[in-house]
């Protein structure tokens, strides 16, 4: 909007001040809404994300991913996690049903109950060993969930915590050293897989 002058105009009744003029100019300023798909959390009390957020990073300062942080950003697409990070809070990404990418923390230990329900585009879960307590239903409804992975290290898995993953092809636990195994053992899986898909029925 473009700027507006404004005259005024005074004159005393008895005539004890000379009449005079001021002009001032009013400068109005359109301020659009400012939206930010990139959201940094700082681990604050009651702290929640924008609901139109689609990347989230961690601030390295973060040691607990609280409740709700990100309950029912239904943009969200990708997670970095840095290394500071050792829980993660129940419902803390609950219904966050683009999420396809999230880099876990190595240095995790605990994931609440529901902390990744309804987390309908993650398709797969690789937990260092440092995981020792899963809640319950923590990844309740991950409906593309294929792969996931925990180690020897769980001392408690909740209950109903991968229930409703019905695409959820096998269930690791057990020790893998290095990412290198990692990506050896899911091209197994995956050939494997695929070759009793791919297998003729039998008579």
């Amino acid at each position: 909007m473009n700027g507006r002058t404004l005259t005024i105009t005074r004159t005393d009744e008895d005539g004890g001040w000379p009449a005079f003029k001021l002009r001032a100019h009013m400068s109005i300023e359109d301020i659009t809404n400012f939206t930010s798909t990139t959201y940094t959390y700082y681990g604050l009390d009651g702290e929640q994300a924008p609901k139109d957020t689609t990347e989230v990073i961690i601030h390295p300062s973060v040691i607990t991913i609280k409740g709700y942080a990100f309950f029912c950003c239904i943009f969200l697409v990708r997670v970095t996690m840095p290394d500071t990070v050792t829980r993660v809070a129940e419902f803390a990404f609950e219904v966050c049903r683009s999420m396809r990418f999230i880099r876990f923390s190595p240095n995790l230990e605990f994931i609440g109950a529901c902390a990744f329900a309804e987390c309908k585009s993650l398709k797969a879960v690789f937990l260092s060993p440092t995981v020792t307590h899963i809640e319950d239903k923590a990844f309740i409804c991950c409906e593309f969930l294929s792969f996931f992975y925990m180690q020897e290290s769980i001392e408690h898995i909740g209950n109903n915590v991968v229930n409703r993953c019905h695409r959820l092809l096998i269930t690791v636990k057990h020790n893998i050293l290095n990412s290198e195994e990692v990506n050896q053992w899911l091209m197994q899986r995956h050939a494997h897989y695929h070759s009793i898909k791919l297998a003729p029925a039998l008579p």
